[in-house]
């Protein structure tokens, strides 16, 4: 049996960005076998070196720096704007995706042309992107070709040109990219599951379809404008410069280039995401004729920022379902069952508030089945029926030990690290090596504690994409409530 909620006739045209926030803690990419490799072998307690820098604040509240390394005739740039996605409003959801796109093509002293040639005769890279809780702006160049660098940096940051000739392409250009996104299966899961879990919050913004449907078509240059002046302010912004560079003639640049660049005061969005109980076991399916999975996005929301046992819930979540190929998910829908090719969890804690993850693509008829395995491991880790060992966290605190050097080898890859935390999450140089101790000195029965203590299979809401005829009788026949939500 089943709700029938809605029939859409309409191509659904939506903005849909897949930003990542980047959170504390590692990113991994492995094969199973580099995974066994190093999960079995014995690897040293890493030590991260923290290059020495100078710290700069310029007048407007620009926090900047410095890092010296002559190792090769290069620079690299790396700067947060704090604010991001959460700074849109509820009601113009796509405004900031929008700034975004023409900040990258266009100053008021370069036109689109100008721009592009700019940077290509001094090679430069530069971009700016957006996440939840910032804007991201990354760049590089030959050491020579600071200067230049520099003065792109800011002049994009302090001149958009919003009502530029391009203005219109490049709002269908978003047009196109979300228009095909949301045809994909695993866009579709986002769409709907972002916006039930984070409601009217402004982290949903990204994924609104049906807001960004009648949104996008209106908004004008002026609406880019009003939101920059909301978002992009120096006094939430910290920047590093790392390479073949000389401090004090850098810091003069800086001074001259940004300087007088004057804060508006902004105010960072502080509300939180409300969590609507409403969602808790509740199960949508959207009807996708021609799928030939069942894609599924399983979650809840979870702890922001502050959350204290982030390293231990991390470091429980990897043997329950993120540690790739050897974690408790993986084992039972794709090596016992073979349902799966592949399932993964994840924690993301934003400022504002975080979610918790699962996801998995699983033949259609296997899907009801699917969603009582996941419950079943859960809740067989949360109340100790199967609790972690030493053996399984010792594989993955052996293979972070492995991976740690690998990903801060460079002075950019650690101040990049630790730049926004610690100007705004309130961290100091020392955080990647206490991240490093902690999760070295966990041990399996705290992390059972944590896992215990802070997953709740009971408040899992699910988002099924796939073809409701193949779905459905497996959930009638079980008396599941399934919601259907037919696009077309």
């Amino acid at each position: 049996m089943y709700k029938q909620v809605s029939k859409l006739w309409s191509v659904i045209v939506c903005v849909f960005g897949l930003l990542l926030l980047a959170n504390s803690g590692l990113t991994v990419e492995y094969s199973e076998e580099l995974f066994t490799s190093l999960a079995e072998s014995v690897n040293d307690i890493p030590q991260i070196a923290v290059p020495e820098y100078e710290r700069i604040v310029l007048d407007n509240g620009m926090v900047v720096y410095l890092v010296e390394d002559h190792q090769f005739p290069l620079v690299e740039l790396h700067g947060y704007i704090r604010g991001g996605r959460r700074q849109e409003s509820p009601d113009l959801p796509g405004v900031a995706d929008l700034m975004v796109q023409m900040m990258n093509t266009g100053t008021k002293n370069l036109n689109e042309y100008e721009f592009s040639r700019y940077k290509e005769a001094y090679g430069l890279d530069l971009e700016l992107s957006i996440a939840a809780d910032y804007f991201q702006i990354s760049g590089n160049a030959l050491s020579v070709d600071l200067q230049p660098l520099i003065e792109l940096t800011a002049d994009m940051l302090q001149n958009p040109q919003f009502d530029a000739p391009y203005f219109q392409r490049k709002l269908m250009e978003l047009y196109q990219l979300v228009n095909y996104a949301f045809y994909q299966d695993e866009a579709i899961a986002e769409i709907f599951f972002n916006t039930n879990i984070y409601g009217y919050h402004p982290y949903a913004n990204e994924s609104n379809a049906f807001g960004l449907l009648q949104v996008l078509p209106a908004l004008t240059p002026d609406h880019l404008q009003m939101f920059y002046e909301n978002a992009i302010d120096p006094a939430q912004m910290v920047l590093v410069i790392v390479g073949d560079i000389n401090v004090a003639e850098t810091i003069a640049l800086l001074q001259d280039k940004f300087g007088s660049w004057p804060s508006q005061g902004i105010v960072i969005n502080q509300t939180p995401v409300m969590v609507n109980e409403a969602n808790y076991g509740r199960i949508i399916l959207v009807h996708k004729p021609d799928a030939t999975q069942a894609k599924i996005r399983m979650g809840y929301n979870f702890y922001d920022q502050s959350f204290s046992d982030r390293v231990e819930f991390r470091m429980a979540n990897l043997v329950f379902g993120s540690g790739g190929f050897t974690s408790r998910l993986m084992d039972v829908l794709r090596s016992q069952k073979g349902y799966a090719y592949g399932i993964y969890s994840s924690a993301e804690h934003y400022e504002s508030g975080g979610i918790y993850i699962i996801d998995t693509n699983v033949a259609p008829e296997r899907a009801c089945e699917s969603l009582d395995l996941i419950r079943e491991q859960m809740q067989l880790l949360k109340t100790g029926e199967a609790p972690i060992t030493e053996a399984e966290l010792f594989s993955y605190i052996n293979y972070f030990n492995a991976f740690f050097p690998q990903a801060y080898q460079y002075p950019i890859d650690v101040m990049a690290a630790l730049i926004y935390r610690m100007e705004f999450l309130g961290d100091d140089a020392n955080y990647i090596n206490d991240y490093i101790a902690r999760y070295n000195s966990v041990t399996a029965a705290k992390a059972q504690a944590v896992f215990q203590e802070n997953v709740f299979p009971e408040n899992l809401f699910t988002v099924i994409v796939g073809n409701k005829e193949q779905i459905l009788p497996a959930f009638t026949e079980k008396g599941i409530d399934v919601e259907v939500i037919d696009l077309f």
